[in-house]
Order: C-alpha cells, then sequence, then structure tokens
C-alpha cells in the first residue's frame, strides 16, 4: 500500500473562524462581522459542527425547508442566506446559494399630520424628550439609517450645514441637513457639551450611547400617544417618508440615491414608483406649463 499523509479536514466552526478573522482584517464593520457571525451558526447548529467538505447543495436546500417550517418569513430566510453565501464563498465550497422568492411589500410612509402628531408628544421639557426630538427632526430631514445616527459625533456635524454620515460598508458620505433640524440639532447639542468630540452625541441620561433597539421601542411609544394607526411605526419608516417628501418636493431621483446612501437605483426607482400616484397630483398643482399658459387644472 502507498503511504499517503492523512489530513484531518477543518470543520464548519473552524472554516468560520477563519471567515470571520478575514472580514477582522478586511476592517467590516462589528455590526457586519456579528452578522455573518450569527447567520452561520443558525446553519451550523442545523447541520452540525461536520467537516467543510461533507456540505452539500442539499443540506443547504433542508436548511431553507426547516427555516420556513418554523416560521421564518422569506425576507428572514433570505437575509440568513446572504450571510452563509459569503461565507460558503470564502471556503470556495461551489454550493449555490439561491434567494427564496420574497413578495414586495407594500411601503406606507407618514403624511404630514402623523409626523407632526409624533413630533408634539416628545415632552421637550426633559433630556430625552429634546434628545428624541432631534433623532426624529434628522431622521425625518435626512433619511439616515438609525445606526448612522446613532454614530455620529461632533466632529462629523459641520460648519457648512452638513453631516459627515458612515453608512454600510464604513463608506462615508456628507448629507446637508435643513434650517429646522439645524435648529432641534442645535437645542440639543447644549446639553451635551461634555461628550467628547469624537464620541457619539446622543445618549441616555447615563451617558450611554444610544441604542438603535431602544430608540424603535421609543418610537412606538410616541406613535400609540400621537394615535398613529395603519402604519407601522418605526425608524425605517421615517426613511421612507422622507424618501417620498423628497420626491414630492421636487428631488431627484440621483441626488435621493446619494443621500440615502444606496449603492443602486433599485431602492430609489421603487419608491419613484411607489408615490408614483403622489407624484402626479404634486405635478397637476404645480406644472410648469399649465401655470404659464394660465390652463385651468385638470
Amino acid at each position: 500500500k502507498k503511504r499517503t499523509l492523512q489530513v484531518k479536514n477543518q470543520t464548519l466552526t473552524q472554516g468560520l473562524e477563519q471567515f470571520l478573522f478575514d472580514c477582522k482584517v478586511r476592517n467590516l464593520a462589528p455590526r457586519t462581522i456579528d452578522y455573518y457571525k450569527d447567520t452561520n451558526y443558525k446553519f451550523i447548529d442545523y447541520k452540525g459542527d461536520v467537516p467543510v467538505d461533507k456540505v452539500k447543495q442539499k443540506d443547504l436546500q433542508q436548511f431553507i425547508i426547516c427555516c420556513t417550517e418554523k416560521g421564518m418569513t422569506p425576507g428572514g430566510i433570505n437575509t440568513c442566506l446572504r450571510g452563509i453565501r459569503a461565507f460558503f464563498n470564502f471556503l470556495k465550497l461551489g454550493i449555490k446559494v439561491r434567494m427564496v422568492k420574497q413578495g414586495k411589500k407594500v411601503i406606507v410612509p407618514f403624511d404630514e399630520k402623523q409626523i407632526k402628531d409624533i413630533l408634539k408628544v416628545t415632552d421637550r421639557q426633559t433630556f430625552i424628550g429634546i434628545r428624541d426630538y432631534a433623532v426624529i427632526s434628522l431622521m425625518l430631514d435626512t433619511g439616515l439609517r438609525i445606526s448612522e445616527v446613532t454614530s455620529i459625533t461632533k466632529n462629523d456635524i459641520l460648519n457648512s450645514g452638513q453631516i459627515l454620515v458612515t453608512g454600510k460598508g464604513n463608506k462615508e458620505r456628507v448629507v446637508p441637513i435643513g434650517r429646522a433640524c439645524w435648529n432641534a440639532m442645535s437645542d440639543y447639542l447644549k446639553h451635551v457639551q461634555d461628550i467628547p468630540n469624537n464620541q457619539p452625541i446622543f445618549v441616555s441620561i447615563y451617558d450611554k450611547p444610544l441604542n438603535r433597539h431602544t430608540f424603535n421601542a421609543r418610537l412606538k411609544i410616541y406613535g400609540k400617544e400621537a394615535g398613529i394607526e395603519n402604519v407601522r411605526v418605526s425608524c425605517h419608516t421615517l426613511r421612507h417618508t422622507f424618501a417620498r417628501l423628497y420626491l414630492l418636493n421636487g428631488g431627484d431621483q440621483f441626488s435621493l440615491q446619494d443621500i440615502l446612501g444606496h449603492e443602486s437605483m433599485e431602492m430609489v426607482r421603487r419608491y419613484a414608483k411607489m408615490f408614483a400616484s403622489d407624484l402626479k397630483e404634486q405635478h397637476r398643482k404645480f406644472s410648469p406649463a399649465d401655470n404659464l399658459l394660465r390652463v385651468r387644472k385638470r
């Protein structure tokens, strides 16, 4: 018999440790690394810590079926699969990770009255109320993600009425803010003058950085106090609301893409399609040709 060197194949857990180490070397955001860790451990918990070369296409298919039977939504399954796909590509397994079919949800933003009602119920006689008013104003005026808001420091606030934002993939962009938002931010900053310039400005009463889950929960409370119904009260709804109002007020899709920090136009086009009837009504009111030629409104 020919003598050969017996090499033990690495397990999924060992492969995942190498993958996460590689993510740190590539300077990926901590939240991204945690996402890869959490999603891939879901698969490892299902399959077991088997040797990497024992993982087959059928294992992934059965994992998807298992997730479906447990009640996971198609969106939740696809979120998990994206993390698994990155890991499998790192291992060069040659397994095709296809997303499951997912229906597109109808985006329902806040209307103008609902926005004013939410802002009205924030108690601006308290530190928390002043902070939350500033956060809501900032999100409505810029469409920032809550994770982007909670990482803003004093160094990021530029004197020109703009904010330097660090988005997904540690990509930076400069976002302009309006005067009303600037006033709300300035009012809040008076109460956190002792916070170092390189630390997040939005904090709790105990000086702990504002947590996105905590603020989402607070936003739901404001929505309940304001009597908001038939609209999901969340930070992401504020982002959708900004997109709608930006387009209605004459903003173009390309600048909207830059402000929101989207890599492609896909989501922006979806916004334009979703709010097409609103845009048509806006054009009917302010049609340049109709106003110039004094044509009776349709």
